[in-house]
């Protein structure tokens, strides 16, 4: 059997105008809106990890 890979979820609210910058990304990808959100966030904390060990 398969395991979600998923198993969080989280209700976000965005300013009309990112909404409308993140529909027309994913469009132009053909991904979705929920896989472009976490990829950012997934960019956003190798970020903070990569500036955690230079400190």
């Amino acid at each position: 059997m398969r395991t979600a890979e998923y198993q969080k979820s989280l209700t976000v609210a965005f300013r009309p105008e990112v909404f409308q910058r993140m529909k027309e990304i994913t469009d132009e990808r053909k991904t979705s809106i929920a896989e472009f959100v976490r990829q950012a966030i997934d960019e956003a904390l190798k970020k903070e990890a990569s500036e955690e060990l230079r400190f």
